[in-house]
């Protein structure tokens, strides 16, 4: 079995691994703004930079769209920057990728 499987398995994901082990993913390595990239994901860290019992997430992005479009997800509290937390926002405003998707990268070290 191989070792990506087994760590799907773990995590809940062996299904959809099965299901896509014949897909081929494309990276591309772009130098330009985030915002202006046209593809079909793009993946935005957010860290927790507050103290132990009052989290305060932080977009780890410079470019001020992605803060405008996760700050009603932060506010709700439904991105937070815990660790793993996935967050996916369709057709964001003044981004022109076609989602979005912000990941928990833990607490700020």
């Amino acid at each position: 079995m191989p070792r990506l499987f087994q760590r799907c398995q773990q995590a809940g994901f062996a299904k959809l691994y099965l299901e896509r082990k014949n897909e081929i993913m494309k990276f591309d390595l772009v130098i330009k703004n985030a915002a202006d990239v046209e593809t079909d994901c793009l993946v935005v860290p957010v860290v927790d930079k507050g103290e132990k019992d009052r989290p305060q997430a932080a977009v780890l992005s410079t470019e001020k769209p992605f803060h405008d479009v996760a700050q009603e997800l932060i506010a709700s509290g439904e991105l937070s920057g815990k660790a793993l937390e996935l967050a996916m926002l369709y057709r964001p405003a003044a981004v022109k990728a076609k989602r979005v998707l912000f990941v928990g990268g833990g607490k700020e070290k």
